[in-house]
Formats: structure tokens, C-alpha cells, sequence
């Protein structure tokens, strides 16, 4: 049953939605269905001044819904598994049998999973478990960790993300995320992951080393950074294939570089476990404390994203610190519509989902509500872009709700509740139903 109110004691005046540009018959009684298939169907809201109705099924409790500002339609599922906008996704991911399915996560630390308790607790990757526990194939294990960054920003660095470097590693801004690791002489990072395949990744440049590569403690394999122009993204090195079990790979300044060039810019390390040719991946490409212009300012992360194989679907979550940093409503779309084009340029052929997150506790409302209804604006325009509501379903951070929920560990980042509350409404609104 549709209502009007919370307390559900008031039928909700809803139409039916059979696909024209006009609202149907009027639904009776505001009792909606399952269909065949077993969906719940879409349906208008009574008109564009209605933003939210509650729902009850059976005897439970009534739930808001809120209506998507384009068409003012929302189905109960919450889902946009009928969003043409993802068809590019769908395909792709109905071909995972035969080729590699990816998502890619791109935004800030909220991203980047600041505020879990561990790696594994970041929404990335209990996303990544949620898509693979309905979608995997049959026999593919799949990397836990599809790409391992060499320098990652959040702050403090779980304490199990399977990366370590020593003391004079330092930082710089080159591939996915921008989060490169600059290694002088006598230095290095190493990553452990377990799987069947690694693949090194680096800048390359006119300044840059040579990178010496250990996989299990075995020889230095002498990779040449050296080149006329600067390229991020650059595949350096691949160990082929492994006997699938636990790996280290230690990635140096090679002792047969010379004064000049000098130190090697280490970007990540790609790993497989069974999934080179199948299977759903969640790539992150995420960078703490990063605003559009963080991005749209550089083009050294360019190429990395366009080496992601199975480019799927890119999930962008931004505004957190553009909101905050006097980005104004008109200036943060302008930046995503920028960043957009430059990700297709880079040579992304997916779709884009933008998430429509909750307010960070120091945002003003009229910022955000503003960047919210931008992204609509960006999606409207875009064929190939959505957006998924997350503020209608989160409550923001600050409020009661979230505080008695325990969502978050300050005033903009996640607890590892909030972290799976975020994973779960992306993972079902990418399902296909």
C-alpha cells in the first residue's frame, strides 16, 4: 500500500506509468503489485510538488520513497535497473562469462574509505562481495583487491591494505587517483596480494629510473622508465601466469640507475586470482582530500583509467570538499561536466552513475541541495549518465537519525555500518531488476 503520510493512514493519489510522458489510470486503493516477474512496478507520484510517499507492505512498517526530480517517478524497489542511462553497464556485465566487468570508484577520502575498520570493511569493496555474490561465474575467485595503489592518501592507512613501503618513499601525483609513490635509491614498496597474475603499473619520463621488480624474493627484473615524453598508466611489468596462492612484489629504484634520471614513479599493482578474462571487479580510483578541480587540474591520471579492462561503470561521489571549500552550485557542474569529457577521452566507454550523497555535517543546505540538483541537470543532458539518491535513503550526517544508526565516525566520513549501508543501495540499484 502507497500513503500520503508516515503514520500510512492516508492513501496516496497515484498513477500508473506505462512508459508515455503522461501519468496512467489511477491506481485503486494505491495498491501496487508484483508483476510477472516479480517486480514492483514504477508508478507517477500524484504531482511535482510531492516529493516523498510511504509504502507498506503487509503488515510492516511504513517506508519513505522519494521521486527521481526527472519525471518525478521512483519505483519501489529503489533500484535503476530499468535506467537506460546504464545499459552500457548492463552489456558489459552480461558479457562477464567471456571478459572482465569493471566498476570503478572515483571521488574523495569518503571513497577512498576513510572511517573503516578495515580494508575489507570499505562500501568498495563489500560492494565488489555483494556484485560478486550474485554475478561471479562459476569458478572465478576473483582478486580481493583488483588494483593496489603504491601511495594510498587516506589517513591512517588500515592497517591491512596490502601495501608497505619504507621510510623514504614519498609521494606524487600520477595514475588512478592520482597516488603515485616517489622511490629514491635505497628504497621501496612492496605489495602482498594472493591471486594467479600480477601486472606492475608506472610513469614513465625523461627524468624517471629504472625500476627494479622482485617478485618472491626472486632476481631484480630491470624495467627502463625513460622516455621523451611523461605517460602515467604505463604497464611495466607482468609476472604471467602464477600458481594461485599468496604473492609479494617488491618494486625499487633499481641499483643500475644512474644519478640521472634518478627516482621511479610507482603507481599501483593490478592482481588477478582466477579473473583475467571473467568475472566483476571493483577498481578503486579514489583520492582523500580531492576536489574536482584535484582532477580536472591534472592529466596524469588520464591514461591509467583507460587501461582499466571491462570499463563498465564509472561511480563518481563528489561535492564533500568542493561543498566546503566555496565551490559555488554553477562552478562544481561546470567541473563535472569536465571531468566527465575527460574520462572519455581517457577512453571510457561505460556508463557513469553519480551518487547523490548525504550532506557532510559543516555543509550549508542550499550548497548541497544545489550540487544535488546540478547532477540531475548533468544526467538529464547525458545519455550515458545517472544518478542514485543516497541523501533520501542516509539521513546526513549531524542529524539524530544518523547518530542513533551510528553512520558515520565524524562529519563526513562513514562507520563501517554507514560503509555497508552505502554498498548495499549502490549494489541494488545496478542489478539489472
Amino acid at each position: 500500500m502507497v500513503y500520503s503520510d508516515a503514520a500510512g493512514t492516508v492513501l496516496a493519489d497515484i498513477r500508473a506509468y506505462d512508459g508515455s510522458t503522461a501519468p496512467g489510470a489511477a491506481i485503486g486503493g494505491s495498491t501496487v503489485t508484483l508483476d510477472a516477474y516479480g517486480q514492483l512496478p514504477v508508478f507517477w507520484f500524484p504531482d511535482s510538488a510531492v516529493d516523498r510517499l510511504w509504502v507498506r507492505v503487509g503488515g510492516g512498517p511504513a517506508f519513505p520513497i522519494d521521486a527521481d526530480n526527472n519525471g518525478r517517478l521512483d519505483s519501489l524497489s529503489a533500484t535503476a535497473g530499468h535506467n537506460p542511462a546504464l545499459r552500457k553497464w548492463f552489456a558489459t556485465l552480461g558479457g562477464r562469462y567471456g571478459s572482465i566487468a569493471s566498476v570503478v570508484v572515483f571521488g574523495d577520502s569518503i571513497s577512498e574509505g576513510y572511517g573503516a575498520t578495515s580494508v575489507t570493511r570499505r562500501w568498495l569493496q563489500v560492494l565488489q562481495s555483494e556484485l560478486r555474490s550474485r554475478f561471479q561465474p562459476v569458478g572465478v575467485t576473483g582478486a580481493t583487491f583488483p588494483y593496489i595503489c603504491a601511495s594510498p592518501r587516506v589517513s591512517p592507512i588500515p592497517a591491512d591494505y596490502p601495501r608497505t613501503a619504507t621510510a623514504g618513499v614519498t609521494q606524487s601525483d600520477h595514475g588512478l587517483g592520482l597516488r603515485s609513490a616517489v622511490i629514491p635509491a635505497g628504497e621501496s614498496v612492496t605489495f602482498t596480494f594472493t591471486g594467479t597474475r600480477a601486472r606492475v603499473y608506472g610513469t614513465k619520463g625523461a627524468a624517471v629510473g629504472k625500476y627494479g621488480v622482485r617478485l618472491n624474493g626472486a632476481a631484480e627484473v630491470v624495467v627502463d622508465g625513460v622516455a621523451g615524453s611523461t605517460s602515467s598508466g604505463v604497464l611495466l611489468w607482468d609476472s604471467g601466469a602464477l600458481t594461485a596462492g599468496a604473492h609479494t612484489v617488491l618494486v625499487q629504484r633499481s641499483s643500475t640507475t644512474t644519478a640521472s634520471p634518478g627516482n621511479v614513479l610507482l603507481e599501483g599493482l593490478v592482481t588477478y586470482n582466477g579473473d583475467e578474462s571473467a568475472g566483476v571487479r571493483v577498481i578503486d580510483a579514489s583520492r582523500s582530500g580531492a576536489t574536482l578541480a584535484t582532477f580536472t587540474g591534472s592529466a596524469l591520471w588520464h591514461s591509467a583509467l583507460g587501461a582499466v579492462p571491462g570499463s563498465g561503470l564509472l561511480v563518481m561521489a563528489w561535492g564533500a570538499n568542493d561543498a566546503t571549500g566555496g565551490t559555488t552550485p554553477a562552478a562544481f557542474k561546470t567541473a563535472l561536466e569536465t571531468l566527465i569529457a575527460n574520462v572519455r577521452t581517457a577512453g571510457w566507454s561505460g556508463s557513469i552513475l553519480l551518487l547523490k550523497m548525504p550532506k557532510r555535517g559543516t555543509a550549508t543546505e542550499a550548497t548541497w541541495s544545489s550540487y544535488l540538483a546540478q547532477m540531475d541537470a548533468i544526467a538529464a543532458a547525458d545519455a550515458d549518465v545517472a544518478t542514485l539518491d543516497l541523501r533520501s535513503r542516509i539521513p546526513d550526517q549531524g542529524t539524530a537519525e544518523a547518530t542513533a544508526l551510528g553512520l558515520y565516525i565524524d562529519e563526513a566520513h562513514n562507520s563501517d555500518k554507514g560503509q555497508g549501508l552505502i554498498a548495499d543501495h549502490i549494489a541494488t540499484a545496478i542489478l539489472t531488476r
